[in-house]
């Protein structure tokens, strides 16, 4: 087992020197069904694996538990070896005996870099182990926000379940993982759905005393879509929200008390499992309550369209019934900063010409 050795150790002088000689076989396996390989991909070391590699090492072959050098790469983190191999041609969705794939491995781990990797290299997102568990179950039961966000990203099944009828959000709930638990409501996850034993996402976080949990799962389905988007700390969707002429200061009631998006973007301490702030989408919120031409594209429209209105009148003169239009720029300006959002200038039909502008 000197080739094993060497290859754990990273020796790859060593390495070379065995591979070179006759004593040594590529594919040799240990008590427990190991290659060096696999003993190399294990810890990473990318130089052993690539001299393995180039000497023809067998790049899917199992150990005695149907464990492949890519599995083991992946479940330790190691990115650059998950990429050596899987240049290699590795089996990217081969399962080990209890149905665990290298994306399941990477994945219970939250190895971020190596789910990307195998994502890329088309690795099936929703295979089921032998238990029914799949990636993002492994992702949110073990609170791995990132490695859960990527793997929604690429699609992955929020609301499949497990032998036991357990969705990724019963099991961030569980384990009392908020973020997670965000994540998987933004992504539609179903709150009310049960597992086997008739058991929903919230009955675990109460059986659990996760109270954030019990906070956010109560107030999910009665949030607006703008708060909904600031929860997620989405400015992009924060931002097309506002555009359209959601209001920040609407306000609704929750276990926490009363909130609006304005309170929860600012991170109102009450709003316990906020637990962090997004700049650009405080920003946002707070902008879009003070009108300015930076502004304007974060108002209703109805009053982008009496702004538009207005600026064109004063400019051709043609409005002069309006004392706006009769003050001094700066003024009119300051005048219309105060107005509230929902401002619009009536009637319709006298800037119907602008409002297609």
């Amino acid at each position: 087992m000197e080739l094993h050795d060497a290859a754990a150790t990273d020796d790859d002088t060593r390495v070379q020197q065995l591979l070179l000689g006759v004593s040594a076989s590529v594919d040799e396996i240990d008590n427990e069904g190991r290659t060096a390989l696999m003993c190399a991909s294990m810890d990473g070391h990318s130089a052993s694996i690539e001299l393995l590699l180039s000497a023809s090492a067998s790049v899917d072959q199992a150990d005695n538990q149907g464990r492949t050098a890519l599995m083991y790469s992946s479940r330790n983190g190691h990115s650059a070896s998950t990429e050596m191999l899987l240049g290699a041609s590795a089996s990217v969705d081969q399962a080990d005996n209890q149905g665990w794939t290298a994306l399941m491995c990477a994945s219970v781990n939250g190895h971020s870099a190596s789910i990307e990797l195998l994502l890329g290299a088309s690795a099936s997102v929703d295979q089921a182990n032998n238990h029914g568990t799949t990636a993002l179950m492994c992702a949110s039961l073990n609170g791995h926000s990132a490695s859960t966000e990527l793997l929604l990203s690429a699609s992955a099944s929020v609301d499949q379940a497990d032998n036991q009828g357990r969705t990724a959000l019963m099991c961030a709930s569980r384990n009392g993982h908020s973020a997670s638990t965000e994540m998987l409501l933004g992504a539609s996850a179903s709150v009310d759905q049960a597992e086997n034993q008739g058991r929903t996402a919230l009955m675990y976080a109460s059986r659990n005393n996760h109270h954030i949990i019990e906070e956010l799962l109560i107030s999910w389905p009665l949030l607006a879509p703008l708060m909904e988007a600031v929860v997620l700390r989405n400015p992009i969707k924060v931002r097309a929200l506002l555009h359209l002429g959601a209001d920040p200061m609407h306000t609704v009631e929750l276990p926490s008390g009363t909130q609006s998006a304005w309170s929860l973007a600012m991170n109102d301490p009450a709003w316990s499992w906020a637990n962090k702030t997004c700049t650009e989408t405080m920003q946002l919120v707070q902008s879009s309550l003070t009108w300015s031409q930076q502004s304007h594209s974060l108002y209703p429209p109805g009053f982008r369209r009496g702004v538009r209105y207005l600026l064109a009148s004063r400019q051709a003169n043609t409005l002069t019934g309006n004392h706006l239009c009769n003050l001094p720029e700066p003024l009119a300006m300051l005048i219309i900063s105060h107005l509230p959002r929902n401002w619009h200038l009536l009637p319709q039909s006298e800037h119907r010409a602008v409002a297609a502008n």
